[in-house]
């Protein structure tokens, strides 16, 4: 597992609430959660510019990601996936 460099474009915690957003508001037509109050005025101008992307740079540069792939997961979602 790697450490991925990102902005953060949420609110703090806002990964638990997602189940929650889904249920409550469904997806926009882009497949993203509609109606998302979890992101911040400064993270909706970044996301908006694909700016909050940029940092993943870093990894790129250190070899420990490629520019074309599968998505990073939250530690959250890698978590639910380890054995025990």
């Amino acid at each position: 597992m790697i450490g991925v460099y990102k902005f953060r474009t949420m609110h703090p915690y806002s990964e638990f609430l997602q189940d929650y957003m889904i249920r409550r508001n469904g997806y926009n037509k882009k497949g993203k959660p509609a109606n998302d109050y979890r992101v911040t005025r400064w993270g909706s101008f970044m996301r908006k510019l694909w700016l909050d992307e940029v940092p993943q740079l870093i990894n790129v540069f250190r070899g420990e990601m490629k520019l074309v792939g599968l998505r990073p997961s939250a530690g959250i979602v890698s978590m639910s996936f380890r054995k025990t």
